[in-house]
């Protein structure tokens, strides 16, 4: 399955309305992917992985998320 800016947009955007944050993604391909940050790109959370990574990673987010929020009891 190919992964689109859009979906990575969508999990992206709960995680931010959940948290109260703001993360942002960052696509350089010259370095490897995606870059997930936050702090107006001075703090990388996550640096530079392919696209199938970053939706793994983000959808690890919303599960933690959802454990911390008692939606696996």
């Amino acid at each position: 399955m190919r992964i689109t800016k859009q979906m990575l947009k969508v999990r992206l955007d709960n995680i931010n309305r959940r948290l109260g944050r703001n993360y942002c993604l960052t696509n350089v391909p010259e370095y490897g992917g995606w870059t997930l940050t936050c702090n107006d790109d001075s703090t990388v959370i996550q640096h530079n992985i392919p696209p199938k990574q970053m939706v793994a990673y983000l959808n690890g987010i919303i599960t933690g998320i959802d454990m911390r929020d008692g939606a696996y009891k």
